[in-house]
């Protein structure tokens, strides 16, 4: 997102597309006493490559495009992972770094699906790493919707998403002006059972639920991420397979 939006600036407005190193740039290298090698590696967009080439702007092939992050090996090395580049998102700056750190977490596993694709215990392995980060990214996204409402002594650990969400636990990190929390219940409620709680919250919007802003929510984007992953090392069936897992971990520990 954040590299379409810095795009986007040049697309519709002026500027010098030059200045931004993350664009203009393919490769260089800077002097770092911290590295094995003694250099740090950033990694750009090569605008000015394609430009040279083509004749206009264009994307090096550094992007995987079916799932919209940084192809292998220059993920760890791409300029827009630079939290200096993040602080345009400087109010909600914590959530966009843990949601661009559990992407890259997805993609890697992703990789490795690939790498040992013929290793079963691997993948199930692996398959259980991506059920374990979507329950945390939906956790985190919980928490960061009711920040207000948090005991500042709770704060980090349920903005981490390490806070179970069961009744107790969430009472407990609540100001006290807040408790006890109210349950809701009546016929009028558009949810009536844990399993359409879970269609609403997990499923792709291709239904009759009215999600507002729950359907943009980075945990969702993280989830489908992860069900390609596992379509792809696993077919059709194996990612079925790993989203009736999700759900039966969902219901149990949620």
């Amino acid at each position: 997102m954040l590299m379409l939006s810095r795009c986007l600036q040049f697309s519709y407005t002026g500027g010098l597309i030059q200045k931004v190193g993350g664009c203009w740039r393919d490769v260089r290298q800077q002097l770092d006493a911290n590295q094995p090698n003694g250099l740090r590696r950033y990694e750009g967009l090569g605008f000015r490559r394609s430009m040279k080439t083509y004749g206009y702007a264009w994307f090096l092939d550094k992007i995987d495009w079916s799932t919209l992050t940084f192809r292998q090996p220059y993920a760890a090395y791409m300029m827009f992972n630079n939290p200096s580049l993040q602080t345009i998102y400087r109010a909600r700056y914590h959530q966009v770094r843990d949601v661009r750190v559990d992407f890259i977490r997805v993609d890697k596993a992703y990789q490795w699906m690939l790498e040992f694709s013929g290793i079963p215990a691997c993948l199930d392995l692996l398959e259980g790493y991506l059920r374990e980060l979507c329950l945390c990214a939906f956790r985190k996204d919980v928490f960061f919707h009711v920040k207000a409402a948090l005991k500042p002594d709770y704060m980090e650990a349920a903005l981490s998403g390490e806070i179970p969400l069961c009744y107790d636990s969430v009472n407990d990190a609540m100001l006290k002006e807040n408790q006890p929390l109210q349950l809701a219940h009546g016929n009028r409620l558009a949810v009536k059972d844990v399993h359409g709680q879970f269609a609403w919250l997990w499923k792709p919007i291709d239904d009759h639920f009215e999600r507002q802003g729950w359907g943009e929510k980075p945990y969702r984007g993280l989830f489908q991420q992860s069900f390609y992953a596992v379509k792809t090392a696993r077919g059709k069936a194996g990612a079925r397979k790993w989203r009736q897992e999700l759900k039966r971990s969902f219901i149990g520990s949620h």
